[in-house]
């Protein structure tokens, strides 16, 4: 229950619960494919009496650093003894911390002004108990937080988003609101919640209407050296620069839902990478004009495609891609390559975490030639398994004192294969 949340007025587990409940469930997800993780119960147990204890807690903590409480936030070295004795040299019972608040006394951080009300905080607590969801207030009307309020209004601007609309909106606005007021005072039917002397009619969130766009783009110069999470956020920014409703993950960190291609490696160029986005069903918009200025040097898209069907992901049917080394002015003789491609096995030592995995490659590639000092090679995945372009060049190239870091790799198609015919991935939707 954590102060300035609309569940800090929640009790809290006792330890000696929170063990029970932590027993239970060891004995229950007791399987392989499950990672059971959780907290010490009494370092929990202290964490909440901090968040909610009053200046007495000052001499409590003092105490039992006294006392020898050294670094308790680690499960080896808290030593709860020492913290009971503290408890009980100061008269507090921490048990009491732990108990449920009434929402009419006040609170030890009341004097203390985050922004958000202490009534719309109330009014969440209540949401939550009706299973509601609030919208948020970028995309939908304010819900009042408080944080409109002067001395934090150059911290915040959602409220500023139709200021530029002028006053004509502000009425609209106004005139919805009063409309809606009107509707919820005067309608009364089973699914009505009751709270004090006013009555709310339960609210129900509407699923989001959206769509999946399959997207093409680049990533040559430059762009060839940002990392895949970075490609993430770079999507992210510059839709929301170029006014673009993404699709949102729920929960505590939401995320863009942007489904991507197999990966390609840092420092490998491409002209066939692929995404599926999802945006906010809206007016069509031309992903290109729109998003192509806030891309950065080196990424474009090419082309895009609206989903009408549920389709697998990229990842999932993507299965061959074909890259090309531009060798410029080193000689890599026919009979090399025919070498390599003559041998049953290939073996490579693949860093996976902390080990070290010997993979045989040589499965993965469907094809390797050269054409006017250009080597083209052709990569197939298998069951999931695949074979990198580096492990390939590499094990080609450094038996013959070559780097083949000096060469500039591209990846120049990504294909779905089918019942012996080669798709795009935008064949397949």
């Amino acid at each position: 229950p954590k102060p300035h949340t609309p569940f800090q007025w929640e009790a809290q587990d006792s330890p000696e619960k929170l063990q029970q409940k932590i027993d239970f469930l060891q004995k229950n997800l007791g399987h392989s494919a499950i990672k059971l993780n959780w907290r010490d119960p009494y370092a929990v147990t202290l964490e909440t009496t901090f968040a909610r204890g009053d200046r007495r807690m000052a001499d409590v903590i003092e105490a039992a650093w006294k006392a020898g409480a050294r670094f308790d936030g680690w499960h080896e070295n808290l030593q709860w003894s020492l913290w009971e004795e503290a408890f009980q040299k100061c008269q507090m019972d921490y048990r009491k911390l732990l108990e449920p608040i009434s929402v009419t006394l006040p609170l030890p951080w009341d004097h203390i002004d985050l922004g958000i009300t202490k009534a719309y905080l109330k009014k969440e607590r209540l949401r939550a108990y009706s299973a509601e969801v609030s919208p948020d207030c970028k995309d939908y009307l304010c819900l009042g937080c408080g944080i409109q309020r002067k001395v934090f209004a150059q911290y915040v601007d959602c409220y500023k988003k139709n200021r530029e609309k002028g006053e004509q909106n502000a009425s609209e606005v106004k005139e919805k609101t009063s409309l809606s007021a009107s509707a919820s005072a005067n309608a009364v039917d089973a699914g009505t919640i009751r709270y004090g002397r006013r009555s709310r009619r339960r609210k129900v969130s509407q699923p989001v209407i959206k769509k999946r766009i399959r997207v093409q783009y680049t990533k040559i110069g430059p762009a060839r050296f940002i990392s895949h999470l970075d490609i993430v956020r770079i999507f992210d920014r510059a839709a929301r620069r170029a006014g673009i409703a993404l699709v949102y993950t729920q929960g505590f960190h939401p995320h863009p839902k942007l489904s991507f291609g197999p990966p390609l490696g840092t420092g490998i160029a491409s002209v066939a990478e692929f995404l599926d986005m999802e945006v906010l069903l809206q007016q069509e918009v031309d992903l290109k004009t729109r998003l192509n200025p806030f891309l950065p040097e080196g990424m474009e898209i090419l082309h895009y495609q609206t989903i009408f069907r549920k389709v697998p992901a990229l990842a999932a049917i993507i299965n061959r891609s074909v890259y090309e080394v531009y060798l410029e002015d080193k000689d890599v003789p026919e009979e090399w390559i025919q070498q390599w491609l003559e041998q049953k096995e290939v073996w490579v030592e693949r860093q996976v975490k902390d080990e070290i995995r010997r993979v045989n490659i040589r499965p993965f590639v469907q094809s390797m030639r050269k054409k006017e000092n250009i080597l083209h090679v052709v990569i197939d995945a298998q069951e999931g398994r695949s074979a990198k372009v580096t492990e390939v060049l590499e094990s080609l190239l450094s038996t013959h004192g070559l780097d083949y870091r000096q060469f500039l790799i591209q990846r120049t198609g990504q294909f779905v294969v089918k019942d012996s015919q080669m798709l795009t991935p935008f064949d397949v939707i």
